[in-house]
């Protein structure tokens, strides 16, 4: 399956179907007790330089 949207992400409406994905992303930090992974938001915005995980969720309505 693929879908490729070229409209901002929040004019996109889901769709129903029994698989459903969703995506988080956060800025990686190294600190003295270790990584640590705080999300991307108006608070914490992403600067040029820093490293992004991407956590990506797949979820479906069978065992």
């Amino acid at each position: 399956m693929y879908w490729q949207y070229f409209e901002n992400l929040d004019k996109i409406s889901g769709h129903d179907s029994p698989l459903k994905i969703s995506s988080r992303f956060y800025i990686k930090s190294n600190t003295d007790a270790g990584p640590v992974l705080e999300e991307i938001s108006g608070d914490n915005p992403l600067m040029v330089g820093r490293q992004v995980v991407v956590r990506v969720e797949l979820r479906t309505d069978r065992d």
